[in-house]
């Protein structure tokens, strides 16, 4: 989630819309009208978060909600909360010095300290590159941070995840969601 211009909350990965739309320019500096005209391929809109809780709000699932820009998080609870999406919702983000995380990945501004602001409203997870878990000292110290945050969940790099850290968060009662898989194996 990143915000824009006029402070609405939209759904898009990048800080600049270039790559994924026809648009040119950083989100934060368009409306959310500007963005509407954009082609997010195949005639697609990017979509406000709103837009997105309302249209799958009945349904059985839950949402993960990565705070992308700091100074988010209280926006994104409000949101949150009127929704009565509370219970269906895990809110993550990167800690401000993993950013950058792939080279062509558009740095992020988002930083644990954001979700300790929620933590007691909604469920929050902590996303960390491989990098920064071994920077942390490793796996032990990844789940102790996130213990000591009073995270729900641990959000780290497929190439972090192997049976120890997952048994390892699971015995210390906390979720496992990896990212980026692209195949079974």
């Amino acid at each position: 989630v990143r915000i824009t211009k006029v402070k609405i909350t939209v759904i898009i990965h990048d800080d600049v819309v270039d790559r994924t739309t026809n648009g040119h320019g950083m989100a934060i500096e368009h409306s959310f009208s500007d963005l509407q005209k954009l082609d997010a391929g195949y005639g697609r809109k990017i979509p406000s978060l709103t837009e997105v809780l309302d249209y799958f709000k009945n349904q059985d699932i839950l949402f993960h909600i990565e705070l992308k820009e700091n100074n988010l998080a209280v926006i994104i609870e409000q949101i949150v909360s009127e929704k009565n999406l509370t219970k269906r919702v895990v809110v993550s983000a990167f800690n401000d010095d993993d950013l950058g995380r792939h080279g062509n990945d558009p740095k992020s501004s988002s930083r644990w300290a954001d979700l300790d602001i929620i933590k007691d409203k909604l469920p929050i997870a902590l996303a960390a590159t491989n990098k920064k878990i071994l920077k942390m000292g490793g796996v032990t110290a990844y789940i102790r941070m996130a213990q000591n945050v009073g995270a729900y969940a641990m959000h780290p790099e497929q190439t972090a995840v192997n049976e120890e850290l997952v048994m390892a968060a699971h015995k210390a009662g906390l979720k496992v969601n990896t990212w980026t898989v692209n195949d079974r194996a």
